[in-house]
């Protein structure tokens, strides 16, 4: 008989359920969610939830291939897992006034008006849990480990040293398990809440003030505004690429032929200034903004270290998770995506953070339609309809496959730009924080006059509705 047990993460909606999750994935113990309910304002990182769990109580047969994995269960459905299943319950234990805070909250963000007072809801939460765990524990095989959520946002690593051991038989990363807090993300905070929270214990790279930041940014997410203005803030320069693209020639390795579509649908496929020229002007692309999109010139030689890199201390990189953009618009279908691990490799060689943004696919392929058509240096479309076809067809397919990967293999800060754009200041902040970044010019943090706000940038969220035909927009949800 299989006495290996399921691990449950259980509590109340919005007492750490979710983070405890994402700890058990980011330490390397499998977890079961299907990801079908996509991260938003109220969980930035995901909710981790796996679906079948919602009709637990009418079906269960697929609960025992749950076992030696984690999967998140709320408190009130506990009850319906089989009783011929040993189970080890990691039990999230929050002030019950910050889980209404945090659900109200939630409630709010999703302008659904909340179903009854706080002092109800507190009340009723309480007289559940009371009863669940009283009928949980005259289970005899189930084990309940309770977890203090303020311990863990606070990094505890003697709570971590706990679970492992009530665990046991599954070697986790302790590290990586304390990597994966974002203090930041702690916002509904109760009178009993403990100390400020601090930053958790890095990875072994991490130690210490970083001496720079890659900002690893799909395209059109808002990669010009964050890095950009990240080296505004601190003083430290602004430059495209690590420094281990200057040992390639991207214009080298570009495949030779482009993807057929791509070359059928547009009316100049450019590599380099050199081809630019050799056009008439009126068959010349209009720069968008005055901006071509990457810089193909090799570095100028008093930049060049002993090792032939560029000597790169405290300076804010911008980079995006495919080979290069370049070849993406050349030759999608060859394009190879930027893996996390590259990109941390390096990060530790430099000692620099690493942030990962993203956006909505739709929103993605809505403005890189519309930057292709207003033209760039390396491709232009003749009409909006077939810059948008082909971005929906051949780049964004790329750019999606990017997107999953960084979500699941990267595990350091991920932020979204609807994130950005609703929580600006915020965001900035909790970067700042994080990384330990100096701020030399804190006006513009502090200062709501002079801190941008993205009112004037054109295509918001939710924009690829007025642009996108449904069949496009049902082919990049697809996609996600």
């Amino acid at each position: 008989m299989d006495e290996t047990p399921v691990i449950v993460v259980s509590g109340l909606p919005r007492s750490g359920t979710s983070l405890m999750m994402q700890m058990l994935a980011a330490g390397g113990l499998p977890v079961m969610t299907d990801s079908l309910r996509t991260e938003d304002a109220s969980n930035p990182r995901g909710y981790y939830e796996f679906e079948p769990v919602k009709r637990l109580a009418q079906d269960s047969a697929w609960f025992p291939t749950a076992r030696g994995k984690a999967v998140k269960i709320i408190l009130q459905l506990l009850r319906a897992t089989p009783a011929d299943v040993p189970l080890k319950v990691l039990l999230m234990e929050r002030p019950l006034d910050e889980v209404v805070s945090s659900q109200f909250a939630m409630l709010r963000a999703l302008r659904t008006e909340p179903p009854t007072t706080r002092e109800v809801l507190v009340k009723t939460f309480a007289k559940q849990r009371e009863t669940l765990l009283a009928e949980l524990r005259k289970r005899p095989n189930v084990e309940i480990f309770p977890v203090e959520f303020h311990r863990l946002v606070r990094g505890d690593t003697e709570l971590i040293g706990n679970i492992k051991r009530f665990l046991g038989a599954w070697e986790l990363d302790a590290d990586r398990m304390l990597a994966a807090v974002d203090p930041s993300l702690y916002r509904a905070r109760g009178a009993d809440s403990g100390p400020a929270v601090q930053t958790p214990t890095r990875l072994p790279w991490q130690q210490g003030t970083y001496d720079g930041l890659i900002v690893v940014s799909v395209p059109k997410s808002g990669t010009n505004f964050l890095s950009r203005y990240l080296s505004a803030v601190t003083g430290w320069p602004h430059r495209w690429g690590r420094p281990s693209r200057d040992d390639a020639s991207l214009l080298a390795e570009l495949p030779e032929r482009p993807d057929a579509e791509v070359a059928r649908m547009a009316t100049h496929l450019i590599q380099t200034e050199t081809d630019m020229a050799l056009l008439s002007v009126d068959q010349r692309p209009v720069l968008f903004g005055n901006r071509s999109l990457v810089s193909l010139e090799p570095p100028p030689e008093n930049e060049l270290g002993s090792d032939h890199r560029p000597k790169l201390p405290y300076q804010i990189i911008a980079e995006h998770p495919v080979r290069s953009l370049p070849w993406l618009l050349r030759n999608p279908s060859t394009c190879p995506i930027l893996h996390p691990d590259d990109v941390v490799r390096e990060a530790r060689q430099l000692n620099y953070g690493v942030i990962f943004l993203y956006r909505d696919l739709r929103d993605i392929a809505n403005s890189l339609a519309h930057f292709l058509f207003a033209g760039t240096r390396f491709v232009k479309f003749g009409s909006l309809e077939d810059a948008m076809e082909v971005t929906v067809h051949h780049y964004a397919p790329v750019l999606a496959a990017a997107i999953r990967t960084w979500k699941n293999e990267f595990s350091g800060m991920i932020l979204t730009y609807e994130e950005l754009i609703q929580q600006t200041r915020p965001v900035f902040q909790r970067i700042i924080e994080t990384f330990q970044l100096p701020v030399t010019k804190s006006r513009l943090i502090e200062s709501s006059e002079e801190f941008p706000t993205f009112t004037f940038r054109k295509g918001g969220s939710g924009d690829w509705q007025n642009h996108l035909t449904p069949t496009q927009a049902a082919h990049l949800s697809s996609l996600t």
